[in-house]
């Protein structure tokens, strides 16, 4: 299929994010409808099919209203476990924010929201805007289709977790020595170095092969994004050990944090586009 660019994706592949849900089967669909007494999109059904939830690369709508001309639309909420999670909290959001009934929030912040209105149909919603303390209601598209077909990026402040180190330039005996290590702003700070400058891809990818066995949360998941800018970037160029960044993300696809797991099949899934 050859090479893929993270600007052709929908979802935001750098995140790790509290929106991205465990996978979507077909009984959580079934189950989730029954519930909210409605058939949901087939187009978002298929979106959650790649990626159940998460933050997004296309973050913006286009409007001309309130002296805007876009909505940052920074996530789309995905099909949960329970009414904690996901489109299932919208009962709850209602309530709390006397927002109107036969609506299902697909992101929001308190004060304003994006949903789709089920209040004239059972299927087929079209994405309405509702802005809380302005007393704002507005239609933005006739279908989740449209609404989809409208995003685009726009540039905004990192969401990755930063630690401030001293040191910013590493050599490899200096990244070696960090990596052996258990310090999380030390090694973030070597992560960063050696994805943004020129370095021996097999032997980072060696090195973050020991990163992931770490026990440090952290740790694991700078090292998963380390991986994700290799598998962009560097994946199918001549040489690299493609073979051994796909056993990584095997080993990081069995993790026992959701949050790694979930970042895993990101990296999965760009992998298999690359091939």
């Amino acid at each position: 299929m050859g090479g893929i660019s993270i600007m052709n994706q929908i979802w935001n592949y750098e995140v790790l994010d509290q929106y991205e849900l465990n996978p979507l089967t077909p009984e959580k669909v079934e189950s989730v409808q029954r519930e909210l007494k409605v058939k949901l999109p087939d187009s978002y059904l298929k979106l959650l099919k790649e990626q159940n939830g998460g933050s997004l690369y296309l973050n913006a709508f286009p409007i001309s209203f309130e002296d805007e001309d876009h909505l940052a639309v920074d996530y789309l909420l995905g099909i949960g476990e329970n009414k904690r999670e996901g489109i299932q909290q919208s009962g709850y959001f209602i309530k709390e924010w006397g927002l109107p009934k036969r609506i299902v929030l697909l992101c929001g912040d308190g004060h304003t929201w994006i949903a789709l209105d089920y209040r004239e149909v059972n299927e087929n919603p079209p994405i309405i805007y509702i802005d809380v303390e302005q007393e704002i209601e507005k239609q933005l598209s006739s279908s989740f289709d449209e609404f989809v077909s409208k995003l685009f990026h726009i540039d905004q402040p990192s969401n990755f977790v930063t630690f401030e180190w001293e040191q910013t330039e590493f050599t490899y005996k200096e990244g070696e020595k960090a990596f052996r290590g258990n310090t999380v702003g030390v090694i973030s700070s070597a992560l960063a170095h050696f994805s943004e400058n020129e370095c021996d891809v097999n032997w980072y990818i060696h090195q973050i092969g020991k990163l992931v066995k770490k026990k440090n949360e952290f740790i694991v998941q700078d090292a998963e994004m380390a991986l994700m800018k290799i598998i962009i970037n560097k994946y199918d160029t001549p040489g690299t050990n493609s073979e051994g960044i796909q056993e990584l993300v095997t080993y990081l696809k069995s993790h026992e944090d959701d949050t790694v797991r979930n970042y895993a099949n990101k990296l999965q899934r760009l992998i298999n586009q690359k091939k």
